[in-house]
């Protein structure tokens, strides 16, 4: 009779493989939603695998990331894809130094962090939250749409969803809102989007009600984040938006 999980070795697994084989496997896997912090003076390996599980999709925060500065970060990094191995697309490239990372959605129900350290003088620290996420979706490829959930439709309530939009370094992101019907409010809490360059930056603009046009915007660094929140009560569309990449220059 079949038994286990088919996906990644389990932290049991990798432990097993440790010992047997008096190793220093670095790999690790989450389920559902929690949060970890990873340093690299804890681990031994000069790479680690940790590999996020959802029932749905995957929402994953990466903060207080401080990775040592190097050309084209080959010292050490970070790298995320939207799937189960590194074949897999990216969605995070190679990323070092002091950075503030947007949310990261992935498409189907794993996420794959791979961290590197070349470098053994080379400390990497970052902190990661991970939880399910029924909307919400990360976008890394030029000229595309992002949309409320079910839209054109009547988008559900109780939704908050996350669309991060990710330049490649040297480019900006533009972007261009072309509907936008929400609930109305004076200080817009009870519905809303939120456009914001990552989450510890401040709010670029914050939208609610029946609004056209909207003036198209552009990032001033290379990531757009739209963090969308609906009422218990909701009955509009939502929003509908284009963005392109443009260079930095």
């Amino acid at each position: 009779m079949p038994i286990g999980q088919q996906i990644g070795m389990t932290n049991i697994d990798v432990m097993k493989v440790n010992i047997a084989y008096n190793c220093n496997l670095c790999r690790k896997k989450f389920l559902d939603s929690g949060t970890f912090t990873f340093t690299s003076a804890n681990q031994e390996a000069s790479s680690c695998l940790y590999l996020i599980q959802s029932s749905v999709k995957v929402l994953l925060q990466l903060s207080d990331v401080n990775i040592p500065s190097s050309p084209d970060c080959k010292d050490a990094y970070i790298k995320v894809y939207d799937g189960v191995s590194k074949s897999s697309p990216v969605f995070l490239d190679r990323t070092c130094g002091k950075v503030s990372l947007p949310p990261l959605v992935s498409s189907e129900d794993h996420l794959l962090i791979e961290i590197v350290n070349n470098k053994p003088s080379a400390e990497i620290t970052f902190k990661a939250s991970y939880k399910p996420a029924r909307f919400g979706k990360t976008h890394v490829t030029d000229y595309g749409a992002v949309m409320s959930p079910l839209f054109p439709g009547i988008y559900p309530r109780n939704v908050d969803a996350f669309y991060s939009i990710i330049a490649p370094k040297g480019y900006k992101v533009s972007l261009n809102i072309d509907f936008f019907w929400m609930s109305s409010s004076s200080d817009c809490t009870e519905e809303y989007l939120i456009i914001r360059e990552s989450m510890t930056s401040p709010i670029v603009a914050t939208y609610c009600g029946y609004l056209y046009p909207i003036p198209p915007m552009v990032s001033s660094g290379n990531t757009l984040v739209l963090q969308f929140h609906s009422s218990p009560s909701p009955y509009h569309n939502g929003f509908h938006a284009f963005y392109h990449f443009v260079p930095s220059s």
